[in-house]
Parts: structure tokens; C-alpha cells; sequence
């Protein structure tokens, strides 16, 4: 059950070193608007995300990741390489690959939709691994904590202001602490305004990859290297499609397969069943419809499903 919760955000696996141990975790998550809060206790566990989760979340968002009390994260993204210690806290980059390894402890992640946090700064930076340091860093890990502590106390409107106020000494200390290269944050920004076109024209049968190199102006290279990290074009577009037709067979009613092929772009129901299969595992007809919603006092023992949350990120 823990791995079907914490793989919505990054691939989990126990620690290679060191005697067997049973795992354990206490997760809680909030959705404060143009902020998401989650997190808890944890057992020793490595976490990873690669570009195929990356492509499974279709989200693009920023997150800071603070390692409370007895907790430390060990990070590593491309050849960066940063330790984060109790009274840190790094920024995380969900549309981008990544490892950490995570001592036993609490540990409390804040998602924000990257056009979100961009819209407070007054130019794009790469934040991805950045551990911002100084007074400033400290007072926001003072003011992240003390959120944590009293989230549970908070009106509906109290979130919203808290959320507000939160976001704004996130982007102050993001500024602060970003540098170098503008280039990988520009090009997350861009590949984010795709990406939401082609969400919103999955059925469209004119969606390809040289109708997207025109309407955005681009250069086949630099297409090509926008979508290098989610496996290509022709692969991100084929997934979210594929993505599409199993929320569609997933609810109610009885679907057309030969249809559903025919409007998102396959060229005939086998080749639509094939890809499927080799996505989720099994044909298409063999998916099983959600169930209905369960009474609150019912879910407790039920996966606690972090990408409701995400989603609402997006507005």
C-alpha cells in the first residue's frame, strides 16, 4: 500500500545497505490553493523520478522539500550533488529527473505550479537542487515549519491567506539564492505551454510535431530538445493520449474502442490496444471502471492520492 501512495510523486525503494527493516510512513497532505502541502514520518528510503513518472504525472511544478527533525536528504540531479540537513530546504524540479536518499524522520514537501512561483519573480531561474542559504533561508524554513504545525487548526480563508503570504518568501528566497544558467528554467517555461496545448488538443487529428514546431516557433533541434527529458514528441503525445482513453474507459459507461482509437490520433483500434498494453499492462476492455466514491469514515485504509492535489495546481 506506502508504495502505491509515494509513487504518485517519484519511485520508492528501502535502502540497500544495512539490515532488513519494515517500512513505515505517516502521510498527510493539504491543498491550500496555489500551494500543496505534504509529507510526514518516514522510514530510511530512497526516492527517484525519471523521465517515464515524469511523463506518467503530466505536471510541471516546483517543490521544496524540508527534512524536519532527525531527518536528512541526500540529493542528486544530473552531477549536482547536496546534502540537506534539519533547518534546510531544497527546491525540487517535478519535470525533471532525480535521486534522493532519506534518513528516518519526518519530512514535508511544498508544491507550487511553476507558472505560479515564475509570476513572483522577475526573471526565470533554474532552481532545480538549489539550497538556499543566510538569514533568509532560515527565516523561511522558521515559517514553513510553523505552517506545518498549524495547518491543522486553519480556516478554509486562513489557508488561502497563509498560502499567499508562504509563496511570496518562497519566491523571495528562490531569488535570492538562484544564479547561473536562466536557460533551463526558459525552456521548462516553454515546454510547459506545450505541454497545456496539447492536453487541450489530445483529439485534435492535426496535433504532430511540425504542427507544434509552427504554432510556437520553434526549430526542429530545439523541439527535440524540449522533450528530450519526457522521451520525444511523437512518445509524450502518444502517452498522454493513451492516459486519456484510460480515464475514459475508467468511468462510467460502455465505449467504442474503434472510436476512442480513431479520435485521439491512432491509426486503427490494434495499434491503439498494442500501445496500450505495453503501457498499462493489459488491453484495453480489461480496465477496470473506479469504483464510486467511499464515505470519508470508509477511506482510512484507502491510498492517499496526491495527484487530485496536483492537478488543482494547475487552476
Amino acid at each position: 500500500m506506502w508504495r502505491g501512495t509515494v509513487s504518485q510523486l517519484h519511485e520508492l525503494t528501502l535502502p540497500e545497505d544495512g539490515p532488513p527493516a519494515p517500512f513505515g510512513a505517516e502521510v498527510a497532505a493539504w491543498s491550500l490553493g496555489p500551494l500543496a502541502v505534504a509529507g510526514g514520518v518516514f522510514s530510511a528510503r530512497r526516492m527517484t523520478r525519471g523521465p517515464r513518472l515524469a511523463r506518467r504525472l503530466g505536471v510541471d511544478h516546483y517543490r521544496l522539500l524540508l527534512p524536519m527533525e532527525a531527518s536528512t536528504l541526500r540529493f542528486a540531479a544530473g552531477e549536482a550533488r547536496r546534502v540537506v540537513a534539519p533547518g534546510q530546504v531544497i527546491f525540487s524540479d517535478l519535470a525533471r529527473p532525480e535521486a534522493a536518499d532519506c534518513g528516518p524522520g519526518e519530512l514535508m514537501q511544498f508544491i507550487v505550479a511553476r507558472d505560479v512561483l515564475d509570476a513572483l519573480m522577475p526573471r526565470p531561474s533554474d532552481l532545480h537542487g538549489l539550497v538556499p542559504e543566510g538569514p533568509l533561508a532560515g527565516l523561511v524554513v522558521d515559517h514553513l515549519r510553523a505552517l506545518v504545525r498549524r495547518l491543522p487548526e486553519l480556516s478554509a480563508e486562513e489557508a488561502r491567506r497563509a498560502s499567499e503570504a508562504s509563496l511570496r518568501l518562497i519566491a523571495a528566497v528562490a531569488q535570492g539564492g538562484a544564479g547561473g544558467d536562466a536557460r533551463p528554467a526558459i525552456e521548462a517555461a516553454t515546454r510547459r505551454r506545450i505541454t497545456r496545448h496539447i492536453e487541450a488538443h489530445l483529439t485534435d487529428p492535426e496535433l504532430s510535431q511540425e504542427t507544434l514546431r509552427r504554432r510556437f516557433g520553434l526549430s526542429r533541434s530545439a523541439l527535440y530538445r524540449l522533450f528530450q527529458p519526457l522521451g520525444g514528441v511523437a512518445a509524450y503525445v502518444q502517452e498522454r493520449r493513451l492516459r486519456r482513453i484510460h480515464a475514459i474507459l475508467s468511468g462510467p459507461g460502455r465505449h467504442h474502442l474503434g472510436t476512442l482509437s480513431w479520435q485521439h490520433g491512432f491509426a486503427s483500434q490494434a495499434h491503439m490496444s498494442r500501445s496500450f498494453r505495453a503501457l498499462f499492462g493489459h488491453a484495453p476492455r480489461d480496465t477496470e471502471q473506479a469504483p464510486a466514491p467511499l464515505p470519508a469514515a470508509a477511506t482510512r485504509d484507502r491510498l492517499l492520492s496526491f495527484e487530485p492535489i496536483l492537478r488543482r495546481l494547475d487552476g
